[in-house]
C-alpha cells in the first residue's frame, strides 16, 4: 500500500486541513461545531487528527465519492452527501448516509456552511460555500488541476453547466477564494474560466491534448487538456 505523510495545518482561525501530500480534507470549526469535508486518500489516525484541532462534535460531509477521498469515512457515525452519489457507494452497505440538497445549510455557531451542487466531476459532486467569508470549499471540480474528467461516472456536459454556474457566483461575488482538494490553495477564482476553456475546447474538437506523463489502468488515450494555469485529464 502506498504510504502518506499525514499533516494538520492551520490556514485561518476557522480553517483547517489534513493534508496527504495534496489530497486534502479541510475541517471548518464554528462556536459549538465543527465541519469535516472529506476523509483523506489514505488510512491513518484521523480521529487523532480531527482531535488536535477541536473537542467540538463533527457533522461530517463527503464532497463526492471517489477513493481518494473516502479513506477514513468508516470512522464517521452519518455522513452527508449528495443523493446522486449513493449509487457509487454501495460497498459502504454499513455507513448512515444523509442526503442533503442544494441550498441546505450546515450551522456550527457563528459558521454557516451551504451546499452547492456541483455535478459532472461525479454525479454527486458537491462544494459547500461560506457566503460570509465568500470562500467555496470545492472538492475536485475546481483547481488548477489536472481535474479528472475520463472514465466511468464523468460527465463532460454537466461539468460544463457547473463551471457556468460558478463563473456566475463568482461573477457577482459570491466568493472570491476557492479552496480545493488538490494543488494550490487557495485558488483564485480566475481558474473557472480556464477550465471551462478547455471543456468548449474538447467539445468543439479545438482542444489539443498532451501525454499526461502517466498511465492510467484499465483506460487508454488519457490526455491532457491545459489551459492558462489548469489541466484536465480527459
Amino acid at each position: 500500500m502506498e504510504e502518506f505523510c499525514t499533516k494538520v495545518e492551520k490556514i485561518t482561525e476557522n480553517i483547517y486541513v489534513i493534508d496527504q501530500e495534496m489530497v486534502r480534507a479541510y475541517v471548518i470549526v464554528g462556536g459549538n461545531k465543527a465541519l469535516c469535508f472529506d476523509f483523506g486518500v489514505a488510512l491513518t489516525d484521523f480521529k487523532k487528527c480531527l482531535k488536535e484541532i477541536t473537542d467540538l462534535p463533527f457533522i461530517y460531509v463527503l464532497s463526492h465519492s471517489d477513493r481518494d477521498h473516502v479513506a477514513n469515512m468508516l470512522l464517521a457515525d452519518k455522513v452527508y452527501l449528495s443523493p446522486n452519489e449513493l449509487d457509487l457507494l454501495k460497498d459502504y452497505g454499513s455507513m448512515r448516509f444523509i442526503s442533503v440538497e442544494e441550498g441546505h445549510v450546515f450551522d456550527l455557531g457563528g459558521v454557516e456552511l451551504e451546499v452547492v451542487y456541483t455535478p459532472g466531476h461525479t454525479p454527486g459532486s458537491i462544494s459547500l460555500l461560506w457566503r460570509s467569508k465568500r470562500i467555496l470549499f470545492s472538492g475536485d471540480t475546481l483547481s488548477y488541476g489536472p481535474v479528472y474528467m475520463f472514465g466511468p461516472a464523468r460527465d463532460l456536459e454537466k461539468y460544463k453547466n457547473t463551471l457556468n454556474k460558478l463563473l456566475d457566483m463568482s461573477q457577482k461575488k459570491i466568493f472570491f477564494e476557492i479552496f480545493p482538494s488538490h494543488n494550490l490553495f487557495p485558488a483564485d477564482p480566475s481558474i473557472i474560466k480556464d477550465l471551462l476553456k478547455i471543456v468548449e475546447d474538447l467539445e468543439t474538437g479545438k482542444a489539443v491534448g498532451r501525454d499526461p506523463g502517466r498511465t492510467f489502468p484499465g483506460i487508454e488515450d488519457v490526455r491532457l487538456f491545459c489551459s492558462g494555469k489548469c489541466g484536465i485529464l480527459y
